[in-house]
């Protein structure tokens, strides 16, 4: 319930808005008969908004406003007085008002009227205020991204420069938002004459010019580069990539790229191409060794004399030389092994990396993880993982990595972890197990990534539904309104026209509005399809509680339906009240209804047939289609959407004149039997 401040010098007019506004059950009205004692009662408390008369006796209604918007800012602001004048209306808006609305006219249409602008000033105000949070958000996690990262518009323009991005240049946000062509002066750049990201605002055709190592990814920009040392700068590789950023209608508004300095890794790659080398030499000095060896062998076994002391030096020089070969050889494993590490890492690289053994010691993790978990590289090796992940998601972690083979080295995750700050946060993983030659797991590569913010979107997502379904009451509640205003009208036309033509054009008005008026009415039946969660449903109960509510007395429901439940939407029940409704109404000499259900090789098969007039086979298909049928021409129609959501589906297969047959097809995994009759607010099935 919403708290208002209505302000007028009328203690009449007052009275009467109180009793309007709360007689509706969405406010609670505090009422100040001049703009002192409004001031004095906001500040003793805060309202959601604010209703005054222009002209009074103290003041106008358009200083009480500034006053307002001066100090309390954007709390909504309706004027509800007599005077009409349009400059009175301009300078109202032009001020801050959220609506200007003329008193005069039938009071309880304009109070209602009052009551939608006031919910509407109310809503804008919380949607705006929920887009700030937004934005903010969405600022913080782009700044602290661990990349250096930055965004320009369609004129070059830089919209977005976080720190890591200032750390990089030495360039604050405040130097650089909001002017052109910044990100192209940098060294980085130099050899390209402009920015990557500078190559999608430019809808370059070949950006392969500028950039000649550029590999593709859909419509993402990737490339590494060197920049040689200038001035008293360093030189250094880095890694680019840019991405267009798209408006909600899907147009290119701008692009964003990510800076990341490689130097470190480029410098290992060729360390270790050098120390390969070097083995290679090594080996290579050692074989000419053993040949040279050989050589002098010979040589000493053509003289008997000095035959014996020559082999035991020859046997005692290649006893040395197998030990530095084995020595060589355990290295050029161990070369070996740490470059498939690293390849590994570089192929499956993510937000954040860690390898650890089967009791949970870790072996390795990237800067990444170090930095999102807030911890030391040094510190985090050859321990125990650090990271705190609550007891459910734990005991899932570990009976996911039980079922891992070599056939089947992944799975992915999603679990919780709890931050050092106390924050819940989700993330994906993808584990994969790696075997030693006797298949035995000797580490597991983890590959994460925070979706957080997929998660929370989901919920957004939910909500925005919810809100969509409150519009559409709203919406339907107004034009009822107007269709009875319209009716009744007909229907006073109607007595005073004689004209027989006249009479039957009105006829037709009149038939026409009421059959808008039931379209309108039926609709409401089915607003809640997919808002809320699908559940599991006894069927049984959802016919019983149909025939209960409605009356239907002459429907037989099947007892193998009290074992059954289904995974269906909730409206579930208003698919079988259509369905009998349909029979009333087109059943012709219908007696009887029927409900039963069955098992099948496909799943389960729910049936409702009657022994009335039947469908004809021409219409067996049509009678789903949207406005096909002789009343609203939706009640079939939703129904296949209704059972839609979850994978139902539903057929005619009855014979023309001896009665309906609709078949409802359940698919394995979306039912179950039961040995109870009821059963609630059960687990999703794998659908």
């Amino acid at each position: 319930m919403y708290s208002i401040l209505y302000v007028d010098d009328e203690p009449a007019l007052l009275d009467i808005g109180r009793i309007y506004l709360e007689k509706s059950g969405h406010f609670r009205v505090d009422v100040a008969e001049s703009v002192d004692e409004a001031i004095t009662k906001l500040k003793a408390r805060t309202y959601d908004a604010i209703v005054s008369d222009y002209q009074m006796a103290d003041t106008d209604g358009i200083h009480f406003l500034r006053f307002i918007r001066d100090q309390y800012r954007d709390i909504p602001f309706i004027l509800f007085t007599g005077r009409g004048r349009e400059e009175v209306v301009i300078e109202a808006l032009n001020s801050g008002a959220d609506f200007y609305l003329q008193k005069g006219g039938e009071p309880k249409s304009q109070f209602t009227e009052l009551d939608y602008k006031i919910r509407t000033a109310i809503d804008r105000r919380r949607v705006r205020n929920e887009l700030k949070d937004s934005r903010k958000q969405l600022a913080d996690v782009i700044n602290f991204l661990p990349d250096a990262t930055y965004a320009i518009d369609m004129k070059g323009h830089v919209i977005v420069w976080n720190r890591m991005m200032e750390e990089m240049t030495g360039i604050p946000p405040a130097a650089v938002l909001g002017k052109g062509n910044i990100p192209s002066t940098l060294p980085l750049y130099g050899n390209h004459g402009h920015a990557l990201a500078d190559c999608i605002v430019r809808a370059e055709e070949e950006p392969e010019k500028a950039y000649p190592d550029l590999q593709r990814s859909g419509d993402r920009l990737i490339v590494e580069t060197y920049s040689p040392p200038r001035m008293d700068e360093k030189g250094g590789y880095f890694w680019l990539t840019a991405s267009p950023l798209y408006d909600s209608r899907g147009r290119v508004v701008g692009a964003i790229e990510s800076v990341r300095d490689i130097t470190q890794r480029k410098e290992t790659e060729k360390n270790l191409k050098r120390a390969h080398d070097e083995l290679n030499a090594t080996y290579e000095q050692l074989a000419a060794t053993e040949e040279e060896l050989r050589q002098n062998y010979e040589e000493l076994a053509k003289s008997q004399v000095e035959l014996h002391s020559a082999y035991e030096q020859l046997a005692a020089t290649e006893e040395e030389l197998r030990q530095n070969y084995e020595e060589l050889a355990k290295s050029q494993e161990d070369l070996i092994r740490s470059e498939e590490r690293y390849r590994n890492v570089v192929e499956d690289q993510t937000e954040f990396i860690c390898r650890f053994t089967p009791d949970g010691i870790l072996t390795f993790v990237n800067e990444a993880y170090c930095q999102y978990f807030g911890l030391d590289r040094q510190t985090c090796i050859g321990r125990h993982h650090p990271v705190v992940v609550p007891a459910e998601d734990a005991q899932r972690i570990k009976e996911a990595l039980k079922n891992v083979t070599r056939e089947k080295p992944v799975v992915i995750i999603d679990n919780r972890i709890v931050m050092a700050s106390g924050e819940i946060r989700w993330q994906r993983w993808s584990d994969r197990a790696i075997f030693d030659d006797n298949g035995r797991i000797i580490e597991i590569q983890s590959v994460g990534r925070d979706i957080t913010e997929s998660k929370r979107i989901k919920q957004a997502l939910h909500e925005s539904n919810r809100k969509l379904n409150l519009l559409s009451n709203i919406t339907r509640h107004d034009i009822l309104n107007q269709l009875t205003v319209l009716q009744g009208s007909l229907g006073l036309l109607e007595m005073q026209i004689a004209n027989p033509d006249c009479r039957r054009l009105l006829s037709r008005a009149v038939q026409s509005s009421e059959i808008i008026r039931s379209q309108i009415s039926f609709t409401q039946q089915y607003q809640d399809i997919g808002v809320h969660k699908p559940r599991w449903q006894n069927l049984h109960g959802a016919v019983t509680t149909v025939c209960m509510d409605d009356g239907y007395c002459i429907v037989d429901i099947d007892d193998s339906l009290l074992s059954c439940e289904v995974y269906a939407d909730p409206l579930l029940r208003t698919v079988f009240a259509n369905l009998f409704e349909n029979a009333e109404m087109h059943g012709g000499k219908m007696t009887g209804i029927r409900v039963m259900g069955q098992e099948t090789p496909y799943g389960y098969s729910i049936i409702v047939e009657d022994d009335g007039d039947g469908i004809p086979n021409g219409d067996k298909q049509r009678i789903f289609q949207k406005g096909v049928g002789k009343h609203t021409g939706l009640g079939l129609f939703l129904v296949q959407e209704a059972l839609g959501i979850t994978g139902l589906t539903i057929r005619e297969v009855g014979e023309y004149g001896r009665g309906a047959r609709f078949e409802i097809l359940v698919p394995k995994g979306a039912f179950r039997i039961t040995a109870t009759s009821h059963s609630r607010h059960q687990s999703a099935p794998l659908l």
